[in-house]
């Protein structure tokens, strides 16, 4: 497959995934598109979609993809940028074994990332079953995934809630952050940088109390009781626009830019 010029890898993973089910594509209504700086060895791209989300499979798609040096042959699947690696999983149809082998084949890697649709670690948010293994049926692998990428000091990159979230855990086990990010509009106050929670006391406190079902409530607190013990840093903001990431032997740091702006409005110590 040809690379169009200056085009970012994210992009190019993006056509490589869509050109293999036509029907799809024709749905994929890109609004606009902005490039952000580089900031890691690829650039990463940012994409704002007409609809909230999308689904793209690689049905058949077997092109050999020359900027990760693999042929991606699955929706999950992983590949080493530099001395980094990537672990990519298909959020809508994950598969635990696959996860953490791949995980498992990173050792020695600088930085472990490990990105996805939805968190891993429960969001504050109403949908926040909607989650990486965040079905009940998985609370013993989605607790296990989450200590074994604690003991990689992993940095888990999502999205789905439609907000700018960071959280960094630590527990014996070991640290790890996640940091999700948005450029889903849906008001004009959303181009503020202007946090809504600043410490781990107040996870929780956004979508607990507006949960009208005993039932729905009691299964919030205990998904955030899973959490909260072991959460040590902690930011919610309801903004949207484009993120970058800095990448060292010692720190990775992303850079949050509120909506058009080039100023940042938060910056956020991933690993450090």
């Amino acid at each position: 497959m040809t690379r169009r010029a200056g085009e970012p890898v994210f992009l190019e993973v993006l056509r490589h995934l869509a050109k293999a089910n036509a029907e799809i594509l024709a749905r994929l209504r890109v609004r606009e598109f902005r490039s952000v700086q580089r900031a890691i060895p690829f650039r990463v791209g940012v994409a704002r979609f007409r609809e909230r989300h999308f689904l793209v499979r690689p049905y058949g798609a077997r092109d050999e993809l020359r900027e990760l040096g693999q042929e991606v042959t699955s929706t999950t699947y992983s590949f080493r940028q530099g001395d980094d690696a990537w672990v990519v999983v298909d959020f809508n149809c994950p598969n635990p074994d696959l996860v953490n082998r791949l995980v498992d084949s990173t050792q020695g890697a600088r930085h472990l990332f490990l990105v996805t649709h939805g968190p891993l670690v429960f969001s504050d948010s109403g949908s926040f079953r909607w989650s990486l293994f965040g079905a009940p049926k998985y609370n013993e692998v989605r607790r296990a995934l989450i200590a074994k990428l604690m003991r990689r000091r992993a940095i888990i990159l999502a999205g789905h809630t439609h907000v700018i979230d960071f959280k960094r855990l630590r527990s014996s086990e070991g640290e790890l952050t996640q940091f999700i990010t948005s450029a889903v509009w849906t008001n004009e106050e959303m181009a503020f940088s202007k946090p809504a929670a600043t410490t781990p006391k107040e996870y929780g406190e956004s979508t607990g109390p507006q949960l009208t079902s005993e039932r729905a409530r009691d299964d919030f607190h205990t998904c955030i009781g899973e959490v909260k013990p072991n959460l040590v840093e902690y930011s919610l903001t309801r903004a949207a626009g484009h993120a970058t990431l800095s990448v060292t032997d010692a720190s990775v740091k992303a850079t949050f830019y509120p909506g058009d702006s080039r100023k940042p409005g938060q910056v956020f110590e991933l690993v450090s």
